[in-house]
């Protein structure tokens, strides 16, 4: 079944043999319902692949774009066409031409909201002539981001858009593809919808995914191993050029900090599987005239296996760190947060408290500021 189909049949008007109107339900009356099960099946099909943010152009891509950035739990960012007191700083542009509208239209993204390394997944309401995620395209390979894929609503399999970015190498996976259409009837290639749970079960199908089946424990010196695996995966993932080999160095350091426990690590695990990681390192910091002094802990290598993000579990492990944290009556944590991950700190606490420096953040326990 495919429900973004049966929605075009019965509400799209076709207009002409490369016009179709569906102003009903997707762009502009939309059907928020009828979104979240979009959203929901491009969340299906890019399982496995890593989504730090979504990409859209504005306007008639937004709404999709919000509610699918509410799926994968990422922020969403949309290229303006239009030059506004808005965009601060320098930005990335593109041109793109306009099949709808016709002309060319620059598009814009602030460079302070795309950032090296984050892979990017662009969400819009048609294809065309793909004109449009080539220029979103271009600007995300400039800010040094990866592409993680492209979804799309409604792809109009008659023109060249999606052949051409399929061929290039991109994952676009579009929910509705229309292989030919006039105005008595709308052929479609077939393209059965993998998400088959939607309306009142939506919810239930939401807690069975984030319900997964894991263990946390306290990691040990014979953790050595597993803990540089996932520390020099988290690393590359990072873009971090690999200038030297240190694992080895890494094993080393392990073993001796989490024995003399000024290093303190826990792991995530499903069906024995080391899945997840985070790790704090305690410091002990003389007195200010500000402060009497105190013992406060580093967050570091927070790190969890592309296949199982958003899942609650790199939540569940800062808890336990910060459940070490007030029991050791700890002044305060702090980290160095990427901006695809700071929601995830503020969510467990931690807060931005230098302005002007968004990537610090702290949670204070037992240490007034």
């Amino acid at each position: 079944m495919n429900i973004l189909e049966e929605r075009i049949r019965k509400e799209g008007i076709v207009k002409s043999k490369d016009v179709l109107i569906v102003d009903k339900f997707l762009n502009q009356q939309m059907d928020p319902v009828l979104f979240h099960q979009m959203a929901e099946e491009w969340k299906t099909r890019f399982k496995g692949v890593q989504v730090d943010k979504i990409l859209t152009v504005e306007a008639s891509g937004i709404g999709l774009a919000i509610v699918a950035a509410e799926v994968f739990q990422v922020p969403c960012v949309f290229a303006k066409k239009t030059v506004s007191i808005n965009l601060v700083g320098d930005v990335y542009t593109a041109e793109a031409e306009s099949f709808t509208h016709g002309g060319v239209n620059t598009l814009m993204v602030s460079k302070r909201l795309l950032n090296q390394g984050e892979h990017v997944l662009l969400i819009d309401d048609f294809l065309a002539n793909g004109r449009a995620c080539e220029a979103l395209l271009k600007i995300v390979q400039d800010a040094g981001a990866v592409p993680a894929g492209i979804g799309i609503g409604i792809e109009k399999g008659f023109q060249t858009g999606g052949k051409a970015l399929r061929e290039s190498g991109y994952k676009v996976e579009s929910l509705a593809i229309v292989k030919d259409m006039d105005k008595d009837n709308i052929q479609f290639e077939d393209n059965p919808w993998l998400t088959q749970k939607f309306g009142k079960n939506m919810e239930e199908k939401k807690k069975t995914e984030t319900a997964v089946k894991y263990t946390i424990r306290n990691a040990s010196g014979e953790d050595a191993d597993l803990l540089t695996e996932l520390r020099f995966a988290q690393l590359q993932a990072e873009g971090n050029v690999l200038l030297y080999d240190t694992r080895a160095e890494m094993r080393t350091y392990f073993r001796k900090h989490l024995s003399d426990g000024t290093y303190r690590a826990w792991i995530a695990e499903i069906n024995g599987e080391a899945v997840s990681a985070a790790a704090v390192l305690y410091q002990e910091y003389p007195p200010s005239i500000d402060w009497n002094g105190a013992h406060r802990g580093y967050v570091t290598s927070v790190y969890t296996r592309p296949q199982y993000r958003h899942q609650g579990i790199a939540s569940a492990l800062l808890k336990e760190i910060i459940r070490d944290a007030e029991e050791k009556k700890l002044g305060n944590l702090w980290l160095m947060a990427s901006p695809q991950a700071k929601h995830l700190y503020e969510s467990c606490g931690f807060s931005v408290d230098f302005p002007g420096n968004d990537t610090y953040m702290e949670w204070f326990g037992n240490l007034e500021k």
